[in-house]
């Protein structure tokens, strides 16, 4: 487990591996935004749970949960191929 993922993750994304070039730089992107000053809100980069990089070596459904569990957002990128996904029905159901 990264020292930054201790707190929990800011979003939790869902999505078919079919569109993991199109996921990766959506993730990037939410981890280099940053808020406007006006927001006040706090200067942070967003911490965003992938499957392909922050899936421990556990069994899928307790480490999904937890995961889930553990994400302020669910973020469920929806294309052909994630709703034929049933993972990503699984990850929308918990």
């Amino acid at each position: 487990m990264a020292q930054d993922d201790l707190e929990g993750w800011d979003a939790f994304i869902s999505y078919s591996r079919r569109d993991k070039a199109f996921v990766t730089r959506l993730a990037a992107a939410l981890a280099a935004y940053r808020p406007p000053k006006t927001l006040n809100a706090q200067a942070r980069p967003l911490r965003v749970f992938l499957d392909q990089n922050d899936l421990g070596a556990g069994d899928y459904t307790p480490e999904i949960e937890a995961q889930l569990t553990r994400s302020r957002m669910l973020i469920v990128v929806c294309t052909p191929a994630a709703r034929a996904s049933p993972y990503v029905d699984d990850e929308v159901r918990r």
